[in-house]
Formats: structure tokens, C-alpha cells, sequence
């Protein structure tokens, strides 16, 4: 028995398994302490990373909610086209699929779409290092325009906490 005791890599093993609870005790008080972090700069995070061909423009932002640790809140950005060329809606649609799939992992279709929605698509977005940020909710729409005209339409991207939008 005392040779298993003077064994070194026994003496490794037995630190390690001692250590990982006493460091995830440390890390969920550590997360008491500091309270929830789930803030409207995450939420613009999560849109900074759906990245649409140059040629559409930022044409309006809204914040929906007041504090996101303590209610549903959400973050509003409406894209258009550069009005110097024309674009189909289709092309649109396609340019958000791609922009969705390489910023998330995981992309799925809404079902039933929204009134005026051509299409429509969401990721659940959760950060297993931070999990204080709690999960959130990208949806994506491309929103059709006047009626009739296949270029005139407008992206939204939303990013919310809890539904919010």
C-alpha cells in the first residue's frame, strides 16, 4: 500500500480528481458573485458576427427592453441593398443563409414565417466558457418590400434574450 502511496503518477491522479470539484465550486461562486451577464453588448456581439456581402448597408438599429438580467430585451438591426444596383429577392435570401451558417454553428428554418417574410432563420446561441451570458436567439428575415418589385427588400436581424422581439 505505501508503495502505491510513493507512486508519483497515483499522487498526479489523486491531485487531479481533488482539484476539478474545488475548481467548479469556485467558478459557480464565482458566477453568484458577479450576477447575471446578460447585456445588450452581447446581444451586438452575436449580430457583429453575421457578416453580409459589402454591399448592404445598416440602415436602422432598435433596442427593445431596458435591462436584459432581469426581463426580455432584444437587439434590432434592418439592412437594405445598395440602391446602385438591383438584387433579387432570392439572392437575399441565400446571401443570409451564408452569412447565418459561417457566423453559427447550427442554423435552422422558421416555420411558420411571418407575415411579409420571404424567408427566415434562426440560431440558439449559448457561450459553454461563459455561461453567465445565458443563451440567446439570432433570428434572421428577409422582408419583402413593395409588392411586385423583386428587388426591394430589407434584411433584419434581431438578437434577443428570452423571445423578446
Amino acid at each position: 500500500m505505501r508503495a502505491v502511496g510513493h507512486n508519483r503518477s497515483v499522487r498526479i491522479l489523486y491531485s487531479v480528481v481533488v482539484s476539478l470539484p474545488l475548481l467548479g465550486v469556485v467558478a459557480d461562486l464565482g458566477l453568484a458573485l458577479t450576477g447575471p451577464q446578460k447585456n445588450f453588448q452581447t446581444l451586438r456581439s452575436d449580430l457583429a458576427t453575421v457578416h453580409l456581402p459589402s454591399e448592404y448597408r445598416l440602415t436602422a438599429t432598435y433596442q427593445g427592453g431596458t435591462d436584459c438580467a432581469t426581463g426580455p430585451c432584444s437587439l434590432t438591426q434592418t439592412w437594405a441593398w445598395a440602391p446602385s444596383s438591383a438584387r433579387p429577392i432570392s439572392a437575399a435570401c441565400a446571401d443570409l443563409d451564408n452569412a447565418l451558417t459561417s457566423a453559427f454553428p447550427r442554423v435552422g428554418s422558421n416555420s411558420p414565417m411571418p407575415a411579409g417574410a420571404v424567408c427566415d432563420y434562426y440560431a440558439v446561441v449559448s457561450d459553454v466558457l461563459r455561461p453567465g451570458q445565458g443563451k440567446r436567439t439570432v433570428e434572421a428575415i428577409v422582408r419583402a418590400g413593395r409588392p411586385g418589385i423583386n428587388d426591394d427588400f430589407l434584411i433584419v436581424l434581431t438578437a434577443s434574450y428570452g423571445g423578446g422581439w
